[in-house]
């Protein structure tokens, strides 16, 4: 019987590359270039699941996979969510180490120069900073580099590099408590456990109104469901439209749970004429999930 196949953010050493290590050690490995691509090789069944950052305790959503996953995430589900803890390190070649003046470009991922704002504000405010695909090839742009440059990564890819960087800067993230949030994705929905988690979207179908966003998420307190997550994404159709994105206690499957999306489906306004419109245009569940517990 063939392994599993699960997608990530390559290469090797990268959280992601853990974050698909928790989730399941045994299974196939396959490496790609972004995160849009661990979900495209999940929709064109290059792999059985993926692993996806989706948010992070610093700097919040992860842009990239949370908006395609509300225009473009068709045909797959989150199927479980792995929390990693974040602990940046600073990497440099040897003969750059401990000489700041000299360190010109900071490489990195996006999300962690976000999450070393302090650190880079302190130490390193005179040196560009470099998206990196992912944080491990943030240390190969940085050897490559031609001028003296330093890398954020995780300590773990140490082991790849040894005798060509070394660190420069330990637990250089803003915050010791930072971790990001992944979610597990494939082809097939989850059943329920008992403890799970439901993760969804929705937009208004009228403009700006008073209570708009009350009356959405009331469909959910009158049924006492609690909210893990609010947050919001531009709808990409003009100033002031936006998409809601929450996460929610329970299973889709959940009588409760299928009694608030319905009370969302059902939700009614007046329109300019005074006819009667549907409150939301779009509403998309990604999927339920168990709730991480650690293990």
């Amino acid at each position: 019987m063939s392994r599993k196949v699960i997608a990530f953010l390559g290469p090797e050493k990268t959280y992601s590359s853990q974050a698909a290590t928790t989730y399941d050690p045994d299974a196939k490995r396959l490496l790609c270039p972004s995160n849009i691509a661990v979900i495209e090789a999940v929709q064109t069944c290059k792999a059985d699941e993926g692993v996806v950052a989706v948010e992070n305790a610093l700097e919040g959503p992860v842009i990239g996979p949370t908006d395609f996953f509300i225009h473009n995430g068709e045909g797959v589900f989150f199927r479980g969510e792995i929390i990693v803890p974040i602990h940046h390190f600073a990497f440099t070649k040897p003969e750059v180490k401990w000489r700041w003046e000299l360190i010109r470009i900071v490489f990195s991922h996006t999300q962690a120069l976000g999450q070393c704002r302090e650190f880079l504000g302190e130490y390193l405010s005179h040196a560009q900073q470099v998206a990196s695909l992912s944080t491990v090839q943030a240390i190969e742009d940085m050897l490559e580099s031609s001028t003296p440059a330093v890398a954020i990564a995780p300590y773990g890819a140490i082991e790849t590099y040894r005798g060509r960087a070394v660190v420069f800067g330990l637990s250089v993230q803003d915050n010791l408590n930072n971790a990001t949030r992944f979610v597990v994705i494939g082809r097939e929905k989850r059943k329920p456990t008992g403890n799970d988690k439901t993760s969804l979207c929705f937009s208004f179908a009228v403009a700006d109104r008073p209570a708009l966003l009350l009356r959405a998420l009331a469909v959910f307190a009158r049924r006492k469901i609690n909210l893990f997550r609010v947050e919001s994404r531009p709808e990409r159709t003009g100033l002031g439209r936006y998409v809601f994105l929450l996460d929610i206690e329970g299973h889709q499957d959940e009588v409760s749970v299928q009694g608030a999306l319905r009370g969302l489906r059902r939700l009614r306004d007046t329109g300019e004429n005074g006819e009667s419109i549907p409150l939301i245009s779009m509403l998309k569940v990604f999927g339920s999930y168990p709730r991480w517990d650690g293990n």
